[in-house]
């Protein structure tokens, strides 16, 4: 992935709203409607959101929750594979952070433009292990 800043391996490292856009530049940068979400309080966060620095960032607290989640929505259901792979890569770099998958879904349907199969959402839960 073109946009994956360099690690940094201090045991004070934390993962920020702004690694989770990094994590999936490519993703945002194709095109690709990415949320990123956590609990209680609930807070879904945009790119835009990350890229302005809008208050919901601080709101959104991945270490008080032990757990966030990415949506990725409504994209053909020919782009599946590269939105896995892309994010197979985003996992590795989450578990560096001691986040790993704890749950993955796919909902698919058929687009009401086009009448074709698509992918309305694909939701992976990472937890903090």
């Amino acid at each position: 992935m073109k946009h994956l800043k360099k690690f940094n391996e201090s045991a004070d490292e934390t993962l920020e709203p702004q690694d989770l856009l990094d994590f999936t530049q490519d993703l945002v940068d194709d095109g690709y409607t990415v949320k990123y979400i956590t609990g209680a309080p609930y807070v879904e966060l945009l790119p835009s959101d990350i890229i302005s620095n809008s208050e919901k960032c601080a709101s959104f607290d991945i270490y008080y929750q032990d757990n966030f989640r990415i949506n990725i929505s409504g994209f053909p259901i020919e782009d599946l594979q590269k939105v896995l792979d892309s994010m197979e890569v985003a996992k590795k770099r989450f578990e560096e952070y001691n986040f790993v998958l704890d749950n993955f879904g796919v909902n698919s349907g058929v687009s009401d433009i086009h009448r074709k199969p698509i992918i309305k959402s694909v939701l992976f839960s990472f937890v903090w292990s």
